[in-house]
C-alpha cells in the first residue's frame, strides 16, 4: 500500500529529491492556488514553467500533496514507489539462470521483474515492468479479481518488494520455505478490495488509504520508509561494556522476600527458565506479583529481543560483542515504535482527519519558534541582506529566514490514535522533545509489514489446498 506516496523536498534539498505520484517528476501546482497558509514555506518554479509551482515544505507546512522533507528524508523513503508482482505459470514456463528455488519450486506461479509507479497505467491495472523476467514485460494486476475481463488469463498478484522480503523472510521462519504458491491460493481465496478478509491493518493504513488515491497525512510518514535499508538503525546500537550483570529497576524498593512468595524457594536457574518461557507483558506482571524478580538478569533481554523481536534480523551480527542487552532491548522498543522515550509532551485531539494538517502545522511552529526565538534576535541586526535576497526568490510572496533556520533535531511531532469506536476514530498530535533514543521510521514500518505477514503466513499454512481449482491458463505480456 506504500506505493504511491508522493514526496516535497526541503528547501536545502536538491531538485531530483521530490517526486510525485507516479515517481516521477515533482509535486506541482498551478501558480495561482494556495497549497499552504505557512509563511515559512517557499514556493519556486521548475524548469521555467510559468504555469507550475512547487512547493518548498518548512516546519509547519499545511499542504496535503506530499510527505515533507524536514519529516522524513527522501533517503528514508528511497524505493517505496517500486511494484513486483506473483504471475501465473504457463504451461511452457521453464527455469532461466537467476531464478530462485521459491521461483523453481512452486507450481503455480513465479516472481516478475520490478518497476515504478510511473510505469502504472492511469486506471491502475496494467503495469509496464523496467526488469524482465522470463520475457514478461507487461501485465494486468489485481488484488482479487482472479481474471482478465472476458478471458480466461490470469491477472498477476501486485505487491511491494519491501513487503515481499520480509515474507520470505517469516515465510522461511514458519514454514521453512518461501510459499509463494500459499501466497497466491489465499489470493484466490480471501482477498478483496481492502485487503485479506479479516486482517486489520491498522488505523494509520487506513488512515491514508480511504480515498481512491494515497493521502500522505502527517504523523504517517513511517509507512513510506524503507524498511530493508535504514539509514538510522546504527545509531541504536550500544555497544558499550554491559557492566553489572544483574539490572535492579526498582532500587528504592524494597527487596526483602516473605514467605508467601512461592518463587523465592526456587533456584536461580529456575526462575530464569521461568522468565524465557513468558512475553515482556508476562514478566511485568511477574514482577509485580513477586518481589524475587525485582532483579532481572541482563542476559534476559537478549533472550527477549531475539524470540519477541524478530524484525530486528541484524540480531546475529551482534554474537560476542560486549553489550548491554538491556539498553538494547530499550533502545529498539523506541525506534520500532512500541513505545516513545520523551521527558515530556503536549497533545491535541482531533476528531477529524483533515485537520490532522492544521493540527502539525501548529505543533511544529510552536516548536520552531520556541527553538529558534534567540537565533532570529541574534540575526535580525546582521543578516537584513540575506531577508531581502530570501524575499526575491520567493516567488508568491512567502518565505523569509524563517524558511531556513532549521527544524530542531531533538523535536518531535508524532500521530497517534486516541480511541477507536467502531468506524469513527479519534486521534492525539503529542509534540515536545526526544529522548537521547529516537523512533526509526524504517524499523517502525518493518515492525508492522513483519507483524502483518505474520498473520498471513499463519492462515497459509492452515490452508487446505485440496479445494482449489485450477483456474491459471496463462498470463498477458507474452515475451519481449
Amino acid at each position: 500500500m506504500s506505493i504511491k506516496p508522493t514526496f516535497a523536498n526541503r528547501l536545502d534539498e536538491p531538485q531530483v529529491a521530490a517526486w510525485d505520484e507516479y515517481g516521477g517528476g515533482y509535486g506541482s501546482h498551478l501558480s495561482n492556488d494556495i497549497v499552504c497558509a505557512n509563511q515559512a514555506c517557499v514556493n519556486v518554479k521548475r524548469n521555467n514553467d510559468d504555469e507550475h509551482m512547487e512547493h518548498l515544505a518548512a516546519p509547519g507546512c499545511t499542504q496535503p500533496y506530499g510527505y515533507a522533507g524536514f519529516r522524513i528524508s527522501a533517503e528514508e523513503m528511497k524505493g517505496c514507489n517500486h511494484i513486483q508482482c506473483l504471475a501465473v505459470k504457463e504451461a511452457d514456463w521453464v527455469p532461466e539462470p537467476g531464478d530462485e528455488d521459491f521461483d523453481v519450486e512452486a507450481e503455480r506461479c513465479f516472481l516478475t521483474g520490478t518497476c515504478t509507479a510511473r510505469y502504472l497505467s492511469d486506471d491502475h491495472n496494467w503495469i509496464q515492468f523496467e526488469s524482465l523476467r522470463h520475457g514478461l514485460w507487461m501485465t494486468g494486476i489485481s488484488q482479487t479479481r482472479p481474471h482478465f475481463a472476458d478471458s480466461d488469463l490470469m491477472w498477476a498478484m501486485p505487491m511491494h518488494p519491501w513487503c515481499f522480503e520480509i515474507f520470505k523472510r517469516v515465510s522461511v521462519r514458519e514454514l521453512d520455505k518461501v510459499d509463494i504458491d500459499g501466497l497466491w491460493i489465499l489470493r484466490l481465496t480471501q482477498a478483496t478490495e481492502e485487503g485479506f478478509k479479516g486482517l486489520d491493518r491498522g488505523w494509520d493504513v487506513r488512515l491514508v488509504s480511504d480515498s481512491t488515491m494515497y493521502e500522505p497525512v502527517p504523523g504517517t510518514e513511517y509507512l513510506a520508509a524503507n524498511p530493508l535499508s535504514i539509514p538510522a538503525l546504527p545509531a541504536i546500537d550500544p555497544t558499550h561494556p554491559a557492566g553489572d550483570l544483574v539490572f535492579d529497576a526498582l532500587q528504592p524498593r524494597s527487596c526483602a522476600l516473605t514467605h508467601t512468595d512461592s518463587f523465592a524457594t526456587l533456584p536461580t536457574e529456575l526462575r530464569l527458565m521461568i522468565l524465557t518461557l513468558l512475553s515482556p507483558t508476562s514478566i511485568s506482571f511477574l514482577r509485580l506479583a513477586s518481589r524475587s524478580f525485582v532483579q532481572l538478569p541482563r542476559s534476559l533481554f537478549r533472550h527477549l529481543l531475539q524470540t519477541h523481536m524478530p524484525w530486528l534480523w541484524e540480531f546475529p551480527s551482534l554474537h560476542g560483542k560486549p553489550m548491554d542487552w538491556y539498553a538494547l532491548y530499550r533502545a529498539v522498543r523506541v525506534a520500532d515504535g512500541s513505545t516513545t522515550n520523551a521527558p515530556f509532551y503536549a497533545a491535541e485531539q482531533i476528531s477529524s482527519s483533515i485537520r490532522i494538517h492544521e493540527a502539525f502545522a501548529r505543533a511544529e511552529r510552536r516548536i520552531w519558534e520556541s527553538s529558534n526565538s534567540n537565533n532570529k534576535k541574534n540575526g535580525d541586526d546582521n543578516d537584513s541582506d540575506n531577508d531581502n535576497d530570501n524575499n526575491d526568490n520567493n516567488n508568491n510572496g512567502n518565505g523569509g529566514d524563517a524558511a531556513v533556520l532549521p527544524f530542531p533535531a531533538a523535536a518531535f511531532v508524532r500521530l497517534k490514535v486516541d480511541r477507536v469506536e467502531g468506524e469513527n476514530e479519534q486521534w492525539r498530535v503529542e509534540w515536545g522533545m526526544e529522548g537521547k533514543v529516537r523512533e526509526v521510521k524504517g524499523l517502525r514500518n518493518r515492525r508492522r509489514i513483519w507483524r502483518d505477514v505474520e498473520v498471513i503466513v499463519r492462515r497459509i499454512r492452515g490452508l487446505d489446498r485440496r479445494g482449489v481449482k485450477e483456474e491459471e491458463k496463462g498470463v498477458e505480456g507474452g515475451s519481449s
